[in-house]
């Protein structure tokens, strides 16, 4: 039946269907981050780990402790450091022009931290003005007592790098 509908019509409706994936996808992990079965760190390092795999779907490599400590987090210190995981990883595919994007995620003792490498074109967060994910980042990050840091890559792309103590 889809073969009978207007080209047009098809490209709405799968633009719709990708939106409507995405907001579960939102609501899901909302409903994950106030669960307090997941009110601590090694839950949220698994979290990411398995946001990344399924975000990448091999399109580069994911590297993470086999066992981050299990160490209580306040439900905000989850949502931050999610949040900042995931928009790090989104901008990194969306603009990395298709090439590979490396994650590094580590987490030892009360410190925490997530490395996002891309083979894109680069560019310069202070040059960026549309939109207020990376201001949003910078509020996570400085939320969490972290530092939050973009590098241009000599080989091109871009590298984020968040580190923090938890404790």
């Amino acid at each position: 039946r889809r073969d009978a509908l207007p080209a047009a019509t098809r490209e709405t409706l799968a633009g719709l269907a990708g939106t409507a994936r995405a907001v579960v996808d939102d609501l899901r992990d909302t409903v994950w981050l106030v669960d307090a079965a997941h009110d601590d760190l090694a839950s949220v390092v698994a979290r990411m780990e398995l946001f990344a795999v399924t975000t990448l779907d091999g399109r580069g490599s994911v590297v993470a402790p086999e066992a981050p400590p299990a160490r209580p987090l306040p439900m905000e210190v989850r949502r931050d450091l999610y949040l900042l995981f995931t928009e790090a990883l989104h901008n990194a595919v969306r603009h990395a022009g298709g090439s590979a994007v490396d994650v590094r995620i580590e987490a030892e003792g009360a410190r925490v931290g997530f490395e996002v490498a891309d083979g894109g074109s680069g560019f310069d967060p202070e040059a960026v003005s549309a939109g207020r994910g990376l201001s949003t980042m910078r509020q996570r990050a400085a939320a969490l007592g972290g530092t939050l840091i973009w590098e241009r890559r000599p080989a091109g792309g871009t590298v984020v790098r968040f580190r923090a103590d938890l404790g």
